[in-house]
């Protein structure tokens, strides 16, 4: 479950130590479990993940997309899904 509720606040797009004070957890905990979920996914970074993860619909439309907060990778992804227009 941890897993899954980083790789949604990466799919938001914040960074480790964002993450990490939002859960009140290490920054280096939160690299170990992205770490984890580039190896499940079988992909090599954070972004790579995070685009497996919204077209395998591992994650739902975050409030980074419904707000247009997203990085230009992230938002071209997002409106293959047809969460942006």
């Amino acid at each position: 479950q941890r897993e899954q509720q980083i790789l949604s606040l990466c799919t938001a797009g914040l960074c480790t130590k964002r993450i990490a004070r939002a859960l009140n957890l290490s920054p280096r905990t939160i690299e170990i479990h992205r770490g984890r979920i580039r190896t499940k996914l079988g992909v090599s970074s954070i972004m790579q993940a995070v685009l497996v993860a919204i077209e395998k619909g591992l994650v739902t439309q975050p409030d980074a997309v419904k707000h247009h907060w997203l990085p230009q990778e992230l938002e071209a992804a997002a409106g293959k899904m047809g969460w942006v227009g």
